[in-house]
């Protein structure tokens, strides 16, 4: 679970100047949450992959993470 935080962290900290880095860091993130059964932190990089792709302009791929993590955080 650490490594899914400090992954979810720096996909944070990436978001506005680097979102191409971000969407890299917190899809890694929602892999590595997903097989370690960490939901919290698996929702919160499915929100953050969310973030990237709205920041990219990729509206659909970003509806999708964002589905996700609500299904997620209303289990």
């Amino acid at each position: 679970s650490l490594n899914v935080d400090s992954l979810n962290a720096q996909a944070a900290k990436l978001m506005e100047r680097a979102p191409e880095q971000s969407l890299r860091v917190s899809l890694q993130s929602v892999q590595i949450a997903l097989k370690t059964n960490y939901l919290s932190g698996h929702t919160r990089a499915l929100n953050l992959a969310g973030q990237a792709y709205y920041q990219l302009n990729n509206y659909q791929k970003a509806l999708h993470y964002f589905s996700q993590a609500l299904d997620k955080a209303t289990v």
